[in-house]
């Protein structure tokens, strides 16, 4: 499945760079393709088209993404450490998150699992998908 060849390619690149303890930065990228993935289904049940999508998921990224990189390179406040992107950039470094933002994290993966899932099903009974 993609989720163990993302995991697969996470080790390698975490072992290339010295990133240790190897467990937090495999934890870190799983939460953030989950968190993500969700997100994206989200967007994408609640549009019409691919060109909807992309103009809707671009700032979106942009929102999640500039925090992240900025918080990455040390430049961003200390409070993005307790934001799931800070948490899971935290992981993936080999560091341990806060614990606000491990949790934060988690219940962010749990709410956006209960919208998109509400979203794909309004998405399939609109376009008559559930009478398949």
């Amino acid at each position: 499945s993609l989720a163990a060849v993302s995991l697969a390619v996470a080790a390698v690149l975490a072992c290339v760079a010295g990133v240790r303890p190897l467990l937090p930065a495999l934890f870190g990228t799983f939460l953030g393709s989950v968190v993500f993935t969700l997100f994206g289904m989200l967007v994408a049940a609640n549009v019409e088209s691919l060109n909807a999508f992309l103009l809707w998921v671009a700032p979106a990224e942009a929102v999640c993404f500039v925090p992240a990189v900025l918080y990455a390179l040390g430049i961003a406040p200390a409070w993005i450490g307790d934001t799931p992107v800070g948490a899971c950039m935290d992981m993936i470094g080999g560091r341990l998150p806060s614990a606000a933002g491990l949790w934060g994290t988690i219940a962010a993966a749990g709410g956006l699992f209960v919208l998109s899932r509400l979203c794909v099903l309004r998405m399939w009974d609109r376009m008559e998908g559930g009478k398949l």
